[in-house]
């Protein structure tokens, strides 16, 4: 990229990032799955998906602070040697850690996911990326249109950005403590929430519209982490094979949803592109949702229940008074 002559010598750069970040996704999710416990999975999850937004708003920070100043050529190079060092440090780490050890324990056996179950979710990722991904690019150039001062505007992008992130990270931290919950309900509760705030963002009116951001970025767009993490626990000995089918419905939503977003914007207006993507969040929530159901039906289980179903636990024999049950 930092030597690209031409636009067409740009595209294709950035057509090898995008091969590079399809190794990428899947391998971290297999080595994530593999190397960290039932007890951490949730955090590590929400931390990893906080990677890319963060990298964005350091991306972001490199425009003023190298780019107007050197010009962009050498931002991207110093991303490059950067890169080159983590590649670097992993091959040394590989050489000095010897043997592979165990991989992280589950406290449940991994029961796979059907393949009619993991369509429905990747579909409903889908959905749920369209609708998500044009927060980062459309919210400031909205939020001026909404009235907000242009510096205000950046403010608010930055302080949803900071909620957003922290947001994937806790909501990591609380599926882990509470493991009999069904990240796939909290994750359609989060979608319908961001709906609500995609709403708001379309009424134009400066003080619902901060509201809305707030809702958007802190709920509609903080689900990533506990979706990977959903699907991983279900497929822990595929977990790449799993997560890299679901990451192409997650990446075709991130290219499709700006493309959407700018179309209705440009031709309708900024109230109509919101309304759209609040549509396109709650069909993530109930695509999710049917997924849920499809993968509990496969398995016998209950689909109106909030927590893991456990079998029921017999008496002990002789025991007519319903003592305590056995473990």
């Amino acid at each position: 990229m930092a030597s690209a002559q031409s636009a067409g010598m740009l595209v294709a750069a950035l057509a090898i990032g995008g091969l590079a970040n399809s190794v990428a996704q899947p391998s971290a999710n297999l080595g994530l799955s593999r190397w960290v416990t039932d007890r951490r999975l949730g955090l590590a999850f929400g931390i990893k998906q906080s990677a890319i937004p963060t990298a964005t708003l350091l991306g972001g920070l490199a425009v003023p602070g190298v780019a107007l100043v050197f010009g962009w050529r050498w931002a991207v190079a110093a991303a490059a040697v950067l890169a080159a060092l983590v590649l670097a440090g992993s091959v040394a780490g590989r050489r000095g850690s010897g043997a592979a050890g165990p991989p992280g324990t589950s406290d449940d056996p991994d029961r796979g996911m059907p393949r009619g179950g993991l369509v429905v979710l990747t579909l409903g990722g889908f959905f749920a990326s369209a609708a998500s991904s044009p927060i980062g690019v459309f919210l400031v150039d909205s939020a001026v249109a909404a009235g907000i001062a242009s510096g205000t505007a950046g403010l608010l992008f930055a302080g949803c950005s900071a909620l957003m992130l922290v947001n994937r990270v806790g909501f990591g931290w609380l599926a882990d403590r509470h493991p009999g919950r069904s990240r796939f309900l909290f994750i359609t509760y989060l979608l319908t929430g961001g709906a609500v705030g995609f709403g708001l963002l379309a009424t134009g009116g400066v003080p619902l519209f901060v509201v809305g951001s707030v809702l958007a970025c802190g709920l509609g767009w903080s689900w990533p982490g506990l979706f990977q993490f959903a699907v991983i626990r279900e497929n822990r000995t595929t977990a790449a094979a799993a997560t890299g089918f679901m990451q192409t419905g997650l990446s075709l939503g991130a290219a499709a949803g700006p493309v959407l977003f700018g179309v209705l914007a440009q031709n309708l207006s900024y109230t109509a592109a919101w309304l759209a993507v609040a549509l396109l969040s709650l069909a993530g929530a109930v695509t999710i949702r049917i997924g849920r159901r499809m993968i509990r039906r496969s398995r016998g289980l209950p689909v109106a229940t909030l927590r893991r179903h456990r079998p029921p636990v017999a008496a002990p024999a002789g025991d007519a008074g319903g003592g305590a049950p056995r473990r």
